[in-house]
């Protein structure tokens, strides 16, 4: 596989902690002593080699002895351009330990979610200190990019502020990961959190701000805009407003900048607002070595007076243009059905047969939206509601479309028509004569039973 990068000057940034809701990100030097990032990287390389002869040898697991004989617990996992890994046992510890108590990460973190901020809610220009009280280490894994891979999307990893994300670079001359221009501070990124007005009772979206001094967690009296309008939840919506751009015509070319120096050095590495657009750059063909990347997220915690339950990144999760697409697809879906009409039977025309994977990446999304949405319809709650918390769940498979159906009868071949919506609806066509099944119908449309005759099913097992 080859790729050719496309042509934009690559302009080199270097961000300071306290300009962080400037740039998006700081820098980080040697926050891992060398010894453990040589132990990381070759523990992700040895499992790395184990999964790329697993995969290269995948006729010899046709029998269960076969299968026997290959190690289970190797957990490599293929991702859009790259190989990912967790980071356990003792490599964990000891990491955990230099990040805990890396001078930089404790700054940068009390930077992000410590400081003391004017309200944007109280409408009095009150301060209003942060309930910030450290942070935890999360999803800590490794990202092997073989040569040959393609860059990534451009895409953030989460629509508010939930973590702060860290990159850190297992091998020296490495390309750093590209960044496109942070405008944070004139958005408004949407936490899908609703919390209850203690002035006029209203239920509103709690802002960015406010949720990164942990206001939801807390009994601290919150503030609407009360004398402004009542401004409905839409967390679809504002996720579209707050990250447009990566529909427009340069959004391909809009990662621009690189995190730092042109050539990064092992250790080396970056503190990321999860808002921050960004995209990984691949490795091409002509690369003698693969791209090595610690990735983990810093978790905020709060001086916690309720449940610990609220809105955390999910790794499963980016905020890219199929997501958009997804969204103002799903609003334009719901206006047509308020009206009557129904865009069912035109899905296949807008998503073909990208439709299983786009729907089994965003589905996620649309159930924690759903989740936090629920909040929003709770009139009265106690002093403060912590927002609902959206459960974890592990990133759900595409369908696998025949699987379950009866075996057929000599003489017809079972095909699914694949630009057809893949739901609990099927539709499945005869390639004799093209007819399409319907339940109540009961008709064969085979010309003959001597195996040259093709006929349809849907999943209760029909024929057409």
């Amino acid at each position: 596989m080859s790729y050719t990068y496309l042509s934009v000057n690559l302009i080199p940034i270097i961000s300071y902690i306290e300009k962080i809701d400037e740039y998006g990100f700081v820098e980080l030097s040697k926050i891992l002593p060398k010894g453990l990032i040589k132990q990381i990287r070759e523990e992700a390389s040895t499992k790395v080699n184990v999964y790329q002869e697993q995969k290269a040898n995948m006729e010899l697991l046709d029998t269960p002895r076969n299968k026997r004989k290959l190690p289970s617990d190797i957990e490599v996992e293929e991702i859009s351009n790259a190989l990912q890994m967790n980071v356990t046992g003792t490599t964990l510890e000891q990491m955990k330990k230099e990040i805990e108590r890396c001078v930089t990460t404790r700054i940068t973190m009390k930077e992000i979610f410590g400081k003391v901020q004017q309200s944007s809610s109280s409408g009095e220009g009150e301060q209003k200190q942060s309930h910030y009280t450290g942070f935890t280490i999360d999803t800590p894994k490794v990202l092997v990019t073989p040569p040959g891979s393609n860059p990534q999307l451009p895409h953030a990893d989460d629509h508010c502020t939930s973590c702060g994300v860290v990159l850190i670079h297992l091998k020296n001359n490495q390309e750093p990961t590209r960044v496109a221009k942070y405008e944070g501070n004139q958005k408004d990124y949407p936490t899908g959190i609703t919390v209850t007005c203690d002035s006029c009772g209203r239920d509103e979206m709690l802002p960015d701000s406010d949720y990164r001094r942990g206001v939801h967690v807390t009994n601290e009296s919150w503030y609407c805009d009360c004398k402004g309008p009542h401004k409905p939840y839409d967390l679809g919506k504002k996720i579209t407003e707050a990250f447009g751009e990566l529909l427009d015509e340069a959004a391909p070319a809009s990662c621009d900048s690189y995190c730092g120096p042109v050539t990064a050095k092992e250790g080396s590495g970056v503190i990321c607002l999860p808002q921050l657009i960004h995209r990984g750059p691949g490795n091409p063909t002509s690369a003698k070595e693969s791209r090595y990347i610690l990735f983990f997220t810093l978790t905020p915690q709060y001086e916690s007076s309720k449940p610990n339950i609220y809105h955390r990144y999910n790794p499963n999760l980016q905020i890219h243009a199929p997501c958009i697409l997804f969204n103002k697809f799903e609003k334009v879906k719901q206006i047509y059905e308020q009206s009557g009409c129904s865009l069912d039977g035109y899905m296949s025309a807008f998503l073909g047969k990208t439709n299983a994977s786009l729907m089994g990446e965003l589905a996620q999304l649309k159930e924690e939206n759903k989740q936090l949405r629920k909040e929003a319809g709770v009139k009265s709650r106690p002093k403060k509601a912590a927002a609902v918390a959206p459960q974890k769940k592990s990133k759900p498979k595409p369908k696998q479309v025949g699987v379950n159906l009866p075996k057929p009868k000599p003489g017809y071949a079972w095909v699914v028509d694949q630009t057809s919506v893949q739901s609990e609806s099927e539709r499945w066509n005869c390639q004799t004569c093209g007819y399409s099944n319907a339940p109540d119908k009961s008709r064969c449309c085979a010309k003959s039973d001597t195996g040259n005759g093709r006929c349809m099913a849907w999943r209760g097992g029909a024929r057409c």
